[in-house]
């Protein structure tokens, strides 16, 4: 469903494309590493598993994988003209922005999982919360909200072109910018929680004790927004800092640029210091050291490091098709137009932006943007909570119809909340009455579970787990089993690590057919998406081979084990 928020759009975020060399005789402080050659023009580069891999587009329409020693890994092919905008999801998922609009997700072995057409180009890269929804916003104004499996959630129309990527605020909130000089900062379910016109400028997300939205304006005026949208400080610095060129957001403030080449450190407080130089033609801030130098790229494409006000850098051949990534600490990539992947090596290792580096842990379960409910909410929390069967059974009834409405407002989210909570009744917040417990309803817990499943995102799946540890009814365990293997993301392997408790706790209980078939499909859907199988489901397969079990489940567990490697 789509929705018009207004006119206006999102503010301005440059986007800075540059022509210049890539790397002959390197100088002091960076030295040659490897170089790679693709079968086109590089459009598009990103980091992958925290450095270990680079991911980048190529004009022949495919994404590659090489290993961050050089060493190819794969290469898959997306089926269309490949735009510049490529990221990895937080479960290790590739995203790439098609020309005509489409957005494909790649698994870490090459496999595209899935392909969502005709969205509109895109003004950016996508954006992704903590939970794993993913943001893409059109030049046309539209941003969409789409989970990790590929579904739509919501879209709104903000009746004004969008510049530049989404950024996320917290687990519930993201920041849109447009060029006409409005931001808005939209919550999960697609409601503006707020919005601000400023004078041209720059805005970023920075993150301190708490996610704010930074705007350092062309006069050289530096406002402070909460993520609930009040004004926390505004400085004028425009005797200090002669000018800006581009921002950098790091913990607590940002580097300011400035086009003479000067870089200045603004904290949230106010303080300002000067903390070094890089040339005047440079563009932009790639990272900064523990001990506070500077990692720059210029307008020729060269790089340049500051250190005490000296500037080393490359003196460098061919022409570079867009700024160099920060793969890792010490790591830094180019695109060349002629058609070569670039690879250098720094001497001290570098951090990159905060955004880059995400937000802190403690933000990525913040419930402020589900913090008033409505009086609807408050009696469905009642039937919830209720001891009564008829009044869960109003309860799922609504939020089900709430939930599966494509409602894009904040009933949806409301009702995932609720749902969750109709769920763990009896299990994780039992009721008990001289002893008994009376609150336990097997067939609403499995009904609740089925659509979290279908609906929910990688919270979610962090509920089930906890969830199935603790659950008692085998029917109502399968369900949840089913769920989990729907949602399908788990990097980590914690999945396999429940099943083998689970299928512990069953040793004294006796095996069960139904939670078994469910755990060999379940394990078959991650290991598909993520195109790889961890050591825990491994020893689950063997565990139910090896059981109790009926010949049919057998069979399945060994199928499953002899598909492992293929």
């Amino acid at each position: 469903m789509k929705r018009h928020v207004g006119s206006s759009a999102l503010i301005l975020s440059f986007l800075v494309l540059f022509s210049g060399s890539i790397m002959a005789a390197p100088a002091e402080d960076f030295s040659s590493s490897w170089r790679y050659p693709a079968a086109g023009k590089i459009t598009g580069i990103c980091r992958g598993r925290e450095g270990e891999v680079v991911y980048f587009l190529c004009e022949d329409r495919s994404m590659y994988a090489v290993s961050a020693g050089g060493t190819p890994l794969w290469k898959s092919h997306l089926g269309g003209q490949v735009a510049s905008y490529i990221k990895e999801g937080p479960d290790g998922t590739i995203y790439a922005v098609l020309l005509n609009g489409s957005l494909v997700a790649v698994n870490p072995r090459g496999r595209i999982i899935w392909t969502i057409r005709d969205l509109e180009p895109a003004s950016g890269t996508p954006a992704f919360s903590p939970g794993g929804v993913i943001y893409y916003a059109t030049t046309g104004g539209t941003v969409y909200s789409i989970s990790h499996t590929g579904r739509e959630r919501w879209s709104i129309d903000v009746n004004s072109p969008v510049a530049g990527s989404p950024e996320i605020l917290s687990r519930y909130l993201v920041l849109i910018t447009g060029n006409d000089g409005n931001v808005w900062v939209v919550d999960s379910r697609g409601d503006v929680r707020w919005q601000r016109t400023f004078d041209p400028g720059f805005v970023s997300v920075v993150y301190s004790r708490i996610p704010m939205v930074v705007f350092v304006g062309n006069d050289r005026r530096v406002a402070f927004y909460s993520s609930s949208g009040m004004l926390l400080y505004e400085y004028d610095v425009s005797i200090q800092i002669p000018s800006v060129k581009s921002i950098f957001p790091v913990p607590g403030g940002v580097l300011l640029l400035t086009r003479e080449g000067k870089v200045f450190r603004l904290q949230e407080n106010g303080d300002i210091s000067h903390v070094g130089n890089l040339p005047p033609s440079s563009l932009g801030i790639l990272g900064v050291s523990v001990e506070g130098r500077i990692l720059g790229f210029d307008a020729d494409g060269s790089l340049s490091l500051d250190s005490e006000g000296i500037q080393k850098g490359f003196n460098v051949t061919g022409v570079a098709t867009g700024p160099p990534v920060l793969v890792s600490g010490e790591l830094i990539v180019w695109g060349g137009e002629d058609w070569i992947l670039y690879a250098a090596v720094l001497d001290e290792p570098m951090e990159g932006s905060s955004v880059e580096q995400g937000m802190p842990p403690g933000e990525q379960d913040s419930y402020a943007a589900l913090s008033t409910m409505n009086y609807n909410y408050r009696y469905l929390m009642y039937l919830v909570d209720s001891k009564e069967l008829n009044d869960k059974e109003e309860a799922l009834r609504e939020l089900k119809e709430i939930i599966l409405s494509n409602d894009s407002g904040l009933d949806r989210e409301y009702g995932m909340y609720l749902l969750t909570r109709l769920a763990s009744q009896g299990v994780i917040d039992p009721i008990e009455e001289n002893g008994v417990l009376i609150n336990n309803f097997p067939q609403i817990r499995s009904s609740a579970v089925e659509i979290l499943g279908r609906q929910g995102d990688f919270f979610t799946r962090d509920y089930l787990l906890r969830l199935m540890r603790y659950e008692f009814d085998n029917y109502a365990l399968a369900m949840e089993i089913r769920a989990v293997g729907e949602l399908k993301s788990d990097p980590q392997g914690r999945t396999g690590e429940v099943f083998n408790h689970i299928l512990r706790k069953q040793m004294y209980y006796g095996p069960d057919n139904s939670v078994a078939g469910e755990m060999i499909r379940a394990i078959g859907k991650i290991s598909n998406y993520h195109g790889s199988i961890d050591k825990s489901s491994i020893e689950t397969l063997f565990t139910i081979f090896r059981g109790n079990y009926s010949k049919q489940i057998r069979s399945l567990a060994l199928k499953a084990l002899e598909g492992v490697g293929k």
